[in-house]
């Protein structure tokens, strides 16, 4: 049963069964994240919408975690920075024309944020810092080192494809990514993604 909101008309009132089960733990996580019920399962059902939409747009498929550290065990790391910039880095400028309508610098982090909103533990955008010298993007993951290598340079020929410098630092379970200045002026943006 579908009911339209009189106050909003945008807004509509849906009424659906589910299990018992899988409401409780809806309701647990809800109220982990100090949401009501409606919000935590109008916001699933628009993230899931959003991130099958794009997946079957970019062809992607979902790994688990297990899977892509055996993979990248089996590669050294200069044949995971090759593949990145020969697979990863036209991907990153795919989905950047695809959410942002052009690859630039706020297109890699348009793209960055989608990513972590839809792929955690993969890469999650811990912070974008920008000031008069660059942008830096901090970013964290849960995979290994070879993941930060294939990040990192994935991300550094989406910027030379660009026509922007950049460099990268890599832990095994962080990349820092650091961009020259974009006439930001002397003011400093910082921001939790």
């Amino acid at each position: 049963m579908v009911l339209r909101d009189m106050k909003d008309p945008s807004s509509v009132t849906v009424s659906f069964r589910t299990d018992s089960a899988l409401k409780d733990g809806l309701a647990a996580e809800a109220e982990k994240r100090h949401l009501s019920l409606n919000a935590y399962v109008g916001e699933c059902l628009q993230r899931s919408l959003e991130w099958v939409t794009l997946q079957q747009q970019l062809e992607y498929v979902s790994l688990s975690k297990e899977i892509l550290q055996t993979l990248l065990d089996k590669i050294e790391n200069r044949e995971i920075a090759k593949l990145a910039r020969k697979l990863h880095a036209p991907r990153l400028k795919d989905l950047a024309n695809l959410t942002h309508g052009k690859a630039d610098l706020d297109g890699l982090l348009q793209v960055l944020k989608l990513t972590a909103k839809y792929q955690y533990p993969l890469p999650v955008i811990c912070a974008l810092r920008e000031d008069s010298e660059g942008s830096q993007i901090f970013l964290q993951h849960g995979i290994s080192q070879k993941w930060s290598v294939f990040l990192g340079e994935g991300c550094l020929a989406y910027l030379e494809s660009i026509g922007l410098k950049g460099s990268y630092e890599v832990t095994p379970n962080s990349i820092k990514l650091t961009t020259p200045g974009r006439g930001c002026g002397a003011h400093t943006r910082q921001n939790e993604i």
